[in-house]
């Protein structure tokens, strides 16, 4: 857990319980001081700080779009260790984790099988397509990061016609 609980800062509430606000932010910061003073690559210590800050969105109800969409910046290794790293944090809190992680898991398992680990460089569209329709600069990737939204919510395939379509729709040129 490198220490990340040293950053929690507790405050009670009315009825005893104590929560440790925004301590996903402070950690991931303390964290990545420390591993910059040990001189570890950057990539590990980017990695280690985008799971520490993101583990707390699993604790709430994920749905698909949005987990497709964690599978899609974080890629499937850092995202199963994001789901294990959770699983950690929140096992000693809570009776409902093992079946939390074990469909973490299993969604995780199929997103995979159904290739949602996708980025905008992945799609069937490329900004040439959106040029010929007459597209430019900052629009084309805006429309790409739509298409991709769209895709990982499931509301298109990742399908050329399909995309070249959805676009004319929705962007009418």
């Amino acid at each position: 857990m490198l220490r990340r609980d040293n950053a929690q800062s507790w405050e009670v509430q009315e009825k005893g319980i104590a929560h440790y606000k925004t301590h996903e932010i402070v950690g991931a910061d303390m964290a990545r001081d420390i591993l910059t003073r040990l001189k570890l690559p950057v990539k590990l210590i980017d990695t280690v700080e985008d799971i520490i800050k993101k583990h707390m969105v699993l604790y709430r109800d994920v749905t698909d779009k949005k987990f497709n969409k964690l599978l899609s910046e974080m890629g499937y290794d850092n995202l199963w260790r994001l789901i294990e790293h959770s699983n950690a944090d929140n096992g000693s809190k809570n009776n409902e984790v093992v079946n939390t992680e074990n469909d973490l898991h299993e969604r995780l398992k199929r997103a995979v099988e159904k290739q949602m680990q996708v980025t905008v460089n992945d799609l069937a569209i490329n900004g040439k397509d959106l040029i010929e329709l007459g597209f430019t600069g900052t629009e084309i990737g805006q429309i790409k990061r739509d298409l991709l939204d769209k895709y990982l919510s499931e509301e298109i395939q990742n399908n050329k016609e399909e995309m070249l379509e959805y676009v004319k729709e929705k962007y009418k040129k």
